[in-house]
């Protein structure tokens, strides 16, 4: 259909070439452009907002800390709900394999042996507090490293050209884990 439109559009002058096999001429294309030095996609922009959830400690003199309320483990209060930090804001340009590292964090509950890092993408470019009721944000996986009570741990993700590397960081032992998050182009 869409053929028929082009060669109604165009002028004797014009010669509308439409190949045997469409797909496969998209795929040469690709692979040569591949292989040219120096035409290398060497960043994106950002869709999503990209981030983790985390608790977060009680400011009593916080408005919306106020709004929403506390919860109390093992003794401290933290905001009701879970917040969402960011590391990679929407429209903001990342280059390949650049890498964004959180705040240092520990797990809430001192029984925990290990910390789970959430990841998720949102396309809500100011987003504070998760709400799983909106379907604005999404779980893209998530990273889990060894931490126990009095350590501390990062987490850095890394843009490469199909994949989000997700590194928690042990800042106390020094030991890592990483998980490799597969994303689709649609969204990035």
């Amino acid at each position: 259909m869409l053929q028929m439109q082009v060669k109604s559009l165009s002028t004797s002058e014009v010669q509308v070439i439409v190949p045997m096999y469409p797909q496969f001429m998209v795929v040469t294309g690709a692979v040569l452009f591949g292989l040219q030095k120096g035409s290398t996609i060497e960043s994106r922009v950002a869709r999503l907002t990209y981030g983790y959830l985390v608790l977060e400690h009680w400011k009593e003199k916080d408005e919306i800390h106020k709004k929403r309320g506390f919860q109390i483990i093992d003794g401290v209060k933290y905001v009701n709900g879970q917040v969402f930090k960011s590391l990679v804001e929407q429209g903001s340009t990342i280059k390949v394999l650049h890498t964004e590292t959180s705040q240092v964090c520990s797990p809430a509950d001192k029984r925990d042996s290990d910390i789970v890092f959430q990841l998720y993408s949102s396309r809500d470019d100011d987003v504070k507090f998760f709400n799983p009721a909106e379907t604005i944000h999404t779980r893209i996986g998530e990273v889990r490293g060894p931490c126990a009570d009095g350590e501390f741990s990062t987490l850095s993700i890394s843009f490469g050209s199909t994949e989000i590397r997700a590194t928690a960081f042990n800042e106390t032992t020094k030991v890592s884990s990483q998980a490799d998050i597969n994303f689709n182009f649609d969204s990035v």
